[in-house]
């Protein structure tokens, strides 16, 4: 088959423009719950986050390493 590059070229467009959208809607629910929790329990809410989403970027056995690594709760 002959792929048609400007057809992936707006898939890719398309997936990016998501995957931005995912990001926001992450940092948005992030403020919020900084908002309502105290400082105490947002590091606590923040490890916690950390630690379901498993080793940070670089590391090995990371369930993360095929996925994108935009937006971290750690780095929050």
């Amino acid at each position: 088959d002959d792929p048609n590059k400007k057809k992936l070229y707006a898939q890719v467009d398309k997936i990016g423009a998501i995957e931005v959208k995912l990001d926001k809607a992450r940092i948005d629910h992030m403020l919020k719950v900084k908002k309502v929790l105290t400082a105490d329990q947002f590091k606590t809410f923040r490890q916690i986050m950390t630690h379901r989403m498993g080793p940070r970027d670089g590391q090995r056995g990371n369930k993360w390493d095929n996925k994108p690594k935009h937006f971290r709760p750690d780095r929050f």
